[in-house]
């Protein structure tokens, strides 16, 4: 409106510009509202019933769009009600001399209805933004960088339509400033897209992390303007002249070029606060006297704070080495302490009795980060606890060993995991070495051990080595390290040195475990063979010396045969001298008895004679070894 308009001579129409301009909007709000909304059909129509849902679902574009024209959507639809309203109470009272006389759609589309109306948009907007939030394996269309051009084409007509109603007066639509920032939101977004789209067609693959913002950000929009329709429900109705449609958002407004320094600077923060708040800071006597005593204040809290830089508390596992004007003079212990202040004074914090363990391994081992054991006795062992030679463990490492095989020189290799406990030493000097001595005191330790088995691997060989006691070589070691640290003025005590494992390289593992059974194997078959001599050789030996034994015997028995032989020849003989005839006639009869004691016998006597004379016969019946007495007396 103009200052020589004509529409400008009737009562009160200074004070109600827009209603009289009402009329002009409606159609160019329907035709935007009617764009905006057939493009996000269109798109979720696409995604639907196309074969777009498998190439773009998981990138969250379809969500993004949709859900920022379904926003700019919102605040067009509830400008359009409240515009259509005010032109149709504009109608009614024709005077305008007091616009509340009127009709009261205005007061009735601006309290309840925007708020369903702003309710359906906004959830309709949140529910796409879920439906296609973006996912981590997301990928793009497919079809190379028609999708972004496509994209930055329709940017155009959403740009034109803002910056069309960005060019109207507030005072002939007073939802100007509001609506412009949903306005703004498909316009950011299809760039947006467009870019990321064409990153992904590049070959990026971070690009998750943009959407998943611009899809938070719409999601935030839309929750705000749903909390300030439901909000609308119970606020008393407004004023037809007051009446503004309900479409601001403050996140919306700070993505708005320059939105961030109006919305935030302290004269809009303080109207907004004595408009909505009922606060008027500008006449508050204390914030005046805070205003003055600021800068006093400030410096005296400057000046203790530099102060409290003096004051150091030092914890029971610590010591410090106090500077005072950057030379040591003491060693502080455990407790609070008042000193010089900063740049004066200064402390360095060194340990007390905490003990490290520090893994020796060199190159891309020490980069592996090995997870610390947690387990318990019960549970199942850590991949730490892995200590077989074929498994290369990041704390293995190889040494060069002298070897010899077949009579000539040669060299091996050898894996160790070995590890060093250390700990700063108790004294002061100690501490004092620690902390201006050395730098990383685990460095040092690797580079000090590696030496240290460089040239202990030099002299030995690999049998003698696995043969070894490891604690003696762990005993060593730890002598040989605190010397060298020692020479060094390290200031760090080894508590121990453990040898976890020391092995051949994994590669050759195999290869040394079957030469170990090979040699295994022929000791175990020497050992059999000689077992075997052993006990045939015992054998001969137990049968030569039962032989030995029975022939003896024999002859034993033999000689006592003869002897009791020869005694009874002698005694015969004796008997015989003494009485010959006698002696004789015993001896014959006494063999006649043995030679006849199990025969059976016929006597006849020769005195007995004539034909009819009784006989005995003493022959036993057959069948009977023996004659029975009826057989005798018969």
């Amino acid at each position: 409106m103009t200052a020589y308009d004509s529409e400008m001579s009737r009562a009160g129409l200074a004070s109600v510009p827009h209603f009289v301009a009402a009329h002009e909007f409606v159609r160019p709000l329907s035709l935007a509202a009617a764009l905006y909304l057939a493009g996000a059909f269109a798109v979720a129509a696409c995604c639907f019933f196309t074969h777009l849902p498998t190439a773009v679902h998981g990138t969250g574009l379809p969500g993004i769009i949709v859900a920022a024209l379904l926003l700019a959507t919102a605040g067009l639809a509830t400008c359009l009600t409240l515009t259509w309203a005010r032109r149709r109470d504009a109608r009614v009272d024709q005077t305008l001399a007091s616009p509340t006389a009127g009709g009261a759609m205005v007061p009735w589309i601006a309290g309840r209805a925007q708020g369903a109306l702003i309710l359906l948009f906004t959830g309709a907007a949140s529910l796409a933004l879920c439906w296609f939030w973006p996912q981590r394996a997301g990928t793009a269309a497919g079809g190379g960088f028609v999708l972004p051009v496509v994209l930055l084409v329709a940017a155009f007509p959403c740009l034109f339509l803002e910056r069309l109603f960005a060019s109207v007066a507030p005072e002939r639509l007073p939802e100007t400033g509001l609506l412009q920032p949903l306005l703004l939101l498909p316009v950011g977004s299809l760039v947006a897209e467009a870019a990321l789209t064409a990153v992904t067609e590049a070959g990026a693959a971070w690009i998750y992390l943009p959407r998943l913002a611009l899809s938070v950000i719409l999601l935030g929009v839309a929750a705000e303007l749903a909390v300030r329709a439901v909000a609308l429900w119970f606020l008393p109705l407004p004023q037809p002249v007051a009446a503004r449609a309900s479409i601001g958002s403050v996140l919306a407004g700070l993505l708005h070029p320059g939105g961030a320094r109006r919305l935030l600077s302290p004269a809009s923060v303080a109207h907004t606060i004595r408009t909505q708040l009922g606060l008027d800071f500008s006449r508050s006597w204390a914030l005046a006297y805070m205003r003055a005593a600021a800068a006093p204040v400030l410096l005296l809290m400057l000046l203790f704070c530099w102060f409290l830089s003096g004051v150091t508390r030092i914890g029971l596992d610590e010591r410090g080495p106090y500077e005072r004007l950057g030379v040591p003079v003491a060693v502080l212990k455990p407790g609070l302490h008042l000193l010089l202040p900063w740049p004066f004074g200064a402390v360095r914090h060194v340990e007390l009795g905490v003990v490290h363990a520090v893994p020796i391994s060199f190159g891309e081992a020490n980069a592996v980060a090995v997870a610390p054991d947690r387990s318990t006795a019960e549970a199942e062992p850590p991949p730490s606890a892995n200590r077989l030679w074929d498994a290369a463990l990041p704390s293995d490492v190889a040494y060069i060993i002298a070897s010899a095989s077949a009579g000539r020189q040669s060299f091996e290799t050898v894996s160790v995991s070995l590890r060093v406990l250390y700990r700063v030493g108790l004294t002061d000097g100690d501490a004092r070495d620690a902390a201006y001595q050395v730098a990383s005191p685990e460095m040092l330790l690797r580079a000090a051990c590696g030496q240290l088995l460089a040239r202990f691997f030099a002299s030995e060989t690999l049998p003698g080595v696995l043969g070894q006691n490891r604690a003696g070589i762990a005993s060593d070691l730890r002598a040989q390290l605190q010397r060298a640290l020692g020479r060094l003025h390290s200031g760090l005590e080894i508590m121990s040195v453990v040898i976890e494992d020391m092995h051949p390289p994994s590669g050759a593992a195999a290869a040394y475990r079957s030469v170990q059974a090979a040699e295994i194997v022929a000791n175990t078959q020497i050992a059999t063979e000689r077992g075997r001599a052993e006990t045939t050789s015992n054998i001969a030996r137990r049968d030569a010396r039962t032989h030995l034994d029975d022939a003896a015997a024999a002859a034993a028995e033999t000689d006592s045969a003869a002897r009791i032989d020869l005694t009874d020849m002698q005694a015969d003989l004796l008997a015989y001298r003494d009485g010959s005839r006698p002696f004789l006639m015993e001896r014959y009869f006494s063999n006649v008895t043995t030679a006849l004691a199990g025969a059976p016998l016929e006597i006849i006597d020769h005195r007995l004679d004539g034909a009819n004379l009784p006989a005995l016969d003493l022959r036993p019946p057959l069948g009977r070894d023996v004659p029975e007495e009826g057989d005798r007396a018969q």
